[in-house]
């Protein structure tokens, strides 16, 4: 898949064995146009640069930060084959957990997702690590806040329909204060968008190390 950003391109090899379902849930959105003209919301220097919000787009009445696909997804960062956070990972972001702050909510990843920049090992447990930066690692360095993410492009993939396994989400969640982690959704109901998803698919390489100081929230 490729991001074509508003300061390049990033090409980013999808995990499609290990996380299956977060592979799908991302190249249906992309294949939607549900990314197209969004933005990067948040932005952390040295951290993590994270978009995916359908709120992000100019025009939007609803908090970036706080918007998704309408449903979630469950988890698959508990699989024993899983993938760790390394610089250039790119992850599903979380909604946050109002009762435990710096947690997220089970199975509430949605649209919105992130690209680390520098090891996170404490994402590791929490957060599906679903691809890659393959090229273009320059490029999310130089993202800013508000960059815009102009659209999300297949390269190539199998010939077949990805389809994600949802969850309804349980209703609004409130968005708290951004904080050292990596934010995603709050769960605001949106309709799905739909979008083109630049992608290619890995299917078995060695695993990367997780890391990670801080956690990805998002609605």
């Amino acid at each position: 898949m490729q991001l074509i950003t508003s300061k390049g391109p990033v090409t980013i090899m999808l995990y499609e064995n290990e996380a299956p379902n977060t592979v799908a849930n991302f190249i249906e959105l992309a294949e939607q146009d549900f990314f197209d003209g969004t933005r990067f919301h948040r932005v952390e220097p040295n951290f993590v640069a994270q978009g995916g919000d359908p709120n992000s787009r100019p025009g939007s009445t609803s908090p970036a930060g706080a918007g998704g696909r309408g449903t979630w997804i469950p988890d698959e960062s508990g699989r024993v084959d899983k993938r760790f956070h390394f610089a250039g990972s790119v992850a599903m972001a979380k909604s946050p957990d109002p009762s435990k702050p710096g947690r997220s909510i089970p199975n509430s990843g949605s649209s919105q997702f992130y690209i680390v920049l520098e090891p996170a090992e404490n994402l590791n447990q929490e957060y599906t690590v679903f691809g890659r930066v393959i090229d273009g690692i320059e490029v999310v360095e130089a993202i800013r806040r508000d960059e815009d993410l102009l659209e999300v492009a297949t390269i190539s993939r199998p010939e077949r329909d990805y389809v994600a396994e949802t969850l309804p989400t349980p209703g609004p969640i409130p968005t708290p204060a951004a904080g050292p982690t990596p934010e995603a959704p709050a769960a605001e109901v949106t309709s799905p968008a739909t979008t083109n998803a630049a992608e290619a698919v890995e299917s078995d390489a060695s695993k990367d190390p997780e890391t990670a100081s801080e956690t990805p929230s998002g609605g």
